[in-house]
């Protein structure tokens, strides 16, 4: 019998499951040690467009996003400290603001799943010159102030995977999924859902799609995240299931668990990405496609 995603309060926990879904194929964390210093802020930026910037360490990762959920993520090098933030940002551009304090220093805890002491975190301004071009014109930034945070020390912050997501849920919380990856292309297709004993059927789907790629020493990571209903459809034995979602997605894909490897997915399924030309295939024989159910207690292999 197919379970069939349908509309309910599923949907309004997918942001954190869009979380995951990016984590999983998107930039690796920042690591920080006890010595470095976080830089925190956000921006406009064209095309309906926010930016929202975070340094841990020398590392950095600026986040483009259409609503709430981002579409590009750029992870590069730069320097952060108690003065402010310097970067290049390969041919894309640069940042150098230097950090005026406007508030006082509070003391504060680690968020989420940091790990380290407490820091003295400081509000303020940031002046001078963040100048950004996405490819082929997707967004640009051009601001000269912005209000952001320093905190000192930096904590370790690990990014969260399913199994750290699977270890916060109540007992019961289960969530099927579906990975097609091309590892020659580094691009990636993520379908789930979940239950739990409250809402025991399949409530909503989530499809995200990402591929990396590079400029010089960035990477950029192009991503498509839907939520919605009669999205993602599987069978309770879980030998088969099928993907069609709307755009920017184009077509169909179906999995197939007793096919052989090279027909185990199969379809026309396709992505707009952004910065990205034409369509990317989501399908073909270079993907390899697997159908699992996770439930609190396992790990994710």
């Amino acid at each position: 019998m197919k379970s069939r995603m349908i509309s309910a309060p599923w949907i309004a926990t997918s942001s954190v499951l869009a979380t995951l879904a990016i984590a999983i194929f998107a930039a690796a964390p920042l690591p920080a040690d006890a010595r470095s210093v976080d830089v925190e802020f956000s921006a406009n930026a064209s095309n309906g467009y926010s930016a929202d910037l975070k340094s841990e360490g020398d590392k950095i990762q600026l986040s483009l996003s259409r609503g709430f959920l981002p579409g590009l993520i750029y992870t590069f090098h730069g320097h952060a400290s108690a003065d402010g933030i310097k970067a290049r940002i390969a041919d894309l551009g640069s940042i150098n603001l230097h950090f005026l304090p406007t508030g006082k220093e509070r003391t504060v805890r680690p968020p989420g799943r940091c790990e380290g002491r407490r820091a003295e975190l400081t509000e303020g301004d940031f002046f001078g010159s963040f100048r950004f071009r996405a490819e082929r014109g997707a967004t640009k930034i051009d601001v000269a102030h912005v209000k952001g945070s320093v905190a000192m020390p930096g904590w370790n912050c690990p990014h969260e995977s399913f199994d750290d997501f699977l270890r916060s849920r109540p007992k019961g919380y289960a969530v099927t999924f579906l990975r097609a990856d091309d590892a020659k292309r580094q691009v990636g297709l993520l379908a789930f859902g979940g239950t739990d004993a409250e809402h025991p059927d399949p409530e909503g789907a989530e499809i995200s799609a990402d591929m990396i790629t590079r400029r010089g020493p960035v990477r950029v990571d192009h991503l498509a995240v839907l939520l919605g209903t009669s999205l993602f459809d599987f069978d309770s034995a879980l030998t088969s299931a099928t993907v069609a979602p709307p755009s920017p997605f184009h077509g169909s894909a179906t999995y197939c668990a007793s096919c052989e490897p090279d027909a185990r997915w199969s379809g026309d399924l396709r992505v707009s990405l952004p910065a990205l030309p034409g369509e990317i295939p989501l399908t073909g024989p270079d993907y390899d496609a697997s159908l699992q159910r996770m439930q609190t207690g396992t790990q994710v292999p």
